[in-house]
């Protein structure tokens, strides 16, 4: 049976003519490359080498070896690549993910615990930026997915609609009733204006408050203690409602959803993990 390694040896003797080169190149000894050599000789029984006290050239047995063999070189280079690259097909390695506020907090962490329950060699890193920042990163490869608010602006970044967001009236478990019926907690901005940030329009339907506060977290803590209710994204509240601590209380009298967009590095090369994780934030 043939050697492949011995094909190889031939290869680069024909290339090099001598070989002590060929053994440097092949970082084998002298010994095994004319073992390898005699080898093939005494298996085809052709003298493929025109060969004294130094290697002269090939014969003409050796010409048409060298033709053939070369040619089931790339053949075992080009199999070699491709049990690469379905070995590197399982998701694995780094995934490096941004987005802001929200997305940063809810929507990103469910995605990568779904991620990598399914793929554990997965290591994902999470950032917290805006949006801007978010497609500098991208575009400089220093991130490998973005999550954006709208889709983005630069021409070298490709993207795909993500997640759609709908905002919900929630508060402590119990039949629901009208939402101007309700005692309202309202996460607002302190410095500025003061307005309200939950995007409830306080000019068309006013509420009754009975607190404020300025993180979403503190809000859903509130609610969760019985104090009122509050306008939120349902993604922030995914857990609390499937663990019954929170309830939708009310129907709004308006609808509003947010739709979130998945980019990457036009052109990149993405790895399966990466692959993977655009899949799984992509909508449909």
């Amino acid at each position: 049976m043939i050697n492949p390694d011995w094909l190889r040896y031939f290869v680069v003797v024909a290339e090099t003519r001598n070989l002590r080169m060929a053994a440097e190149r092949l970082h084998v000894t002298h010994q095994a490359i004319s073992h390898a050599l005699g080898k093939l000789e005494a298996h085809f029984g052709q003298t493929l080498l025109d060969r004294g006290q130094r290697i002269r050239g090939l014969t003409p047995a050796g010409e048409v070896f060298l033709g053939q063999v070369r040619g089931l070189m790339d053949g075992f280079e080009s199999l070699e690549r491709r049990m690469d690259e379905l070995r590197s097909e399982v998701p694995r390695g780094p995934v490096r993910l941004a987005g802001g506020g929200m997305v940063h907090n809810y929507l990103l962490p469910a995605t990568l615990v779904e991620l990598a329950r399914r793929f554990p060699e997965v290591r994902p890193s999470l950032f917290s930026m805006g949006a801007q920042d978010v497609e500098r990163w991208l575009a400089a490869g220093e991130l490998d997915i973005g999550l954006l608010p709208a889709p983005p602006t630069r021409g070298e970044l490709a993207w795909a609609e993500s997640l759609s967001c709908r905002s919900v009236i929630v508060g402590p478990p119990g039949p629901k009733r009208a939402w101007d019926e309700l005692a309202w907690i309202v996460p607002r901005t302190f410095e500025g204006t003061g307005g309200s940030v939950d995007g409830w329009p306080e000019d068309r339907f006013p509420r009754r408050g009975v607190a404020e506060v300025d993180q979403l977290e503190a809000a859903l803590g509130l609610c969760e203690a019985g104090l009122g209710a509050a306008f939120v994204p349902d993604l922030a509240v995914t857990n609390r409602l499937a663990r019954g601590a929170l309830a939708v209380v009310a129907d709004t009298p308006f609808d509003l959803t947010e739709r979130f967009y998945v980019a990457w590095r036009r052109g990149a090369r993405l790895t399966p993990a990466v692959r993977e994780a655009v899949k799984a934030l992509s909508a449909g």
